[in-house]
């Protein structure tokens, strides 16, 4: 009764370990991952569109502010305003100091 039933073997009459022709195969392991395989790459290759677009506007917004640099600081470095409160401060290394780490502290 056990051997008509498969002895328990799963599909009734298929050991295991044996494919459709009846061998026995020793390394399952990437047979079963061929298919989440093929799966990744058509997923990756659907999205393909879509980081080459995410990179084009990661490089024009990074292109943009570093373009745009020189003449902004040039812009805060001439401030008159910025020039009387340098001036004015009585320690101007202790001003220097405390915005360096405040800027390092929103960057952080």
């Amino acid at each position: 009764a056990v051997e008509a039933a498969g002895g328990g073997r799963g599909e009734v009459g298929k050991r295991p370990n044996e494919d459709t022709s009846g061998r026995v195969v020793l390394f399952t392991f990437f047979g079963e991952l061929a298919e989440p395989v093929q799966k990744l790459g058509a997923t990756a290759w659907a999205a393909r569109g879509k980081l080459a677009r995410d990179v084009k506007a990661y490089v024009v917004l990074v292109t943009g502010a570093v373009y745009s640099m020189p003449g902004r600081v040039t812009k805060v470095i001439n401030n008159p305003r910025l020039h009387e409160l340098v001036l004015q401060e009585e320690d101007p290394q202790a001003l220097a100091a405390v915005v360096c780490g405040g800027a390092g502290a929103l960057l952080g």
